[in-house]
């Protein structure tokens, strides 16, 4: 068997990214041999794996040498542990027809925070589930995103949203998975880590975008604080995704609830009791979906139920959209516009009305109809 300098001499590379040195022997990142002929010569010279491999292509690989002494190494099985299939040996560094090879990467990317889009986060989190183990879920919402916009343009504030993709993957790097989650929302994926590391983790973040100054598009935004609140779900043994975006959103709710630019985990048992649901009557059709945030913004009270109400004007934060309605003239008073955020629990939409439940902080409710004089 020849040694690491003659292998050197038939075309490996030191720049090979896949080609690492580890106690004195060389290793391949894709085939994880411990051995200096863990590639042949001609692979290391023209690599056709991409910077990024798939994460769920394994393969198993053959060493040895030929006659005349030469390193050979050959690919006698190859797996998709993500579709759970075996591939051609001979095709295993193309998996071809895998949305999760570089090749695809692009168009799973949002094209403005470089984020993975919505579609790959449900696929990537329902697949941790069920791998099983340590699992939590960062729900990430930046802070009074919507006045960023109102104030400084839309322009601005997508400056901060590409900021902020950033930071978050350079915060989390290898250790999950960022993606946004709709209009201001991110959510970050993490796998085998116990709850003080994400929690410090989520801290650290936090800290980041605080510290952090943001392009400016717009001269006066120089004076603008931006800052996040994060949720953190941990994926309970027996339950499903839903479950756990469940526990991130209430985390949430508590984050801004207690004032924004803060990380909350969540409790079992203390969330629920804090939360209450609302009727919402809107006329019109408006955006909205099961599980959207929003935030009524214009809506008027029922004398008759406090837990019914009439929107006139909603925001959705997922969707960056605000839907407006009819203003009835026979009510004979303005609506009220004190911001009210929940989650959209069902939706029920008929010909030019939707009406539909939302869970809203009992604090809040109480504060503005309850105390309300």
């Amino acid at each position: 068997m020849q040694g690491v300098d003659s292998l050197l001499e038939m075309g490996f590379t030191k720049e090979c990214v896949f080609r690492y040195e580890e106690d004195g022997k060389y290793r391949c990142r894709i085939q994880s041999l411990p051995s200096i002929y863990s590639i042949t010569p001609e692979v290391c010279s023209s690599c056709s794996i991409p910077e990024s491999p798939c994460r769920y292509l394994k393969a198993k690989v053959l060493v040895g040498e030929d006659i005349s002494g030469r390193p050979r190494a050959m690919v006698i099985k190859a797996r998709c542990t993500f579709k759970n299939i075996d591939l051609d040996p001979r095709e295993f560094r193309a998996c071809k027809g895998c949305e999760f090879y570089r090749p695809f990467e692009e168009k799973l990317r949002d094209g403005l925070t470089g984020l993975y889009r919505r579609e790959v986060f449900d696929k990537r989190l329902e697949e941790e589930m069920r791998r099983g183990g340590n699992l939590s879920l960062l729900m990430i919402d930046i802070d009074h995103f919507k006045n960023i916009n109102d104030e400084f343009g839309h322009q601005q504030g997508d400056m901060v949203l590409r900021m902020i993709g950033e930071i978050v993957e350079k915060t989390i790097g290898k250790k999950g998975e960022s993606f946004r989650y709709g209009g201001e929302e991110i959510s970050v994926i993490l796998p085998g880590l116990g709850i003080p590391e994400v929690r410090a983790l989520s801290e650290e973040l936090r800290e980041r975008i605080e510290r952090a100054s943001p392009p400016k598009y717009n001269k006066s935004f120089r004076d603008f604080k931006v800052t996040v609140s994060i949720g953190i779900g941990i994926a309970p043994p027996a339950e499903g995704p839903e479950s756990l975006i469940e526990q991130a959103d209430r985390a949430l709710y508590r984050a801004k609830e207690e004032g924004r630019n803060r990380v909350c985990v969540y409790e079992e048992g203390k969330e629920e009791k804090d939360f209450i649901q609302l009727e919402v009557d809107f006329m019109g059709d408006a955006v909205i979906t099961r599980n959207s945030r929003v935030k009524l913004e214009e809506y008027y009270t029922y004398p008759s139920n406090k837990r019914k109400l009439r929107a006139v004007k909603v925001y959705d934060f997922q969707q960056g959209v605000i839907s407006i309605g009819e203003v009835d003239p026979l009510i004979g008073r303005p609506p009220l516009k004190k911001p009210l955020e929940g989650k959209v629990i069902e939706v029920t939409k008929g010909k030019n009305r939707t009406q539909f439940l939302i869970k809203v902080s009992e604090k809040r409710f109480e504060e503005i109809f309850v105390r309300r004089k």
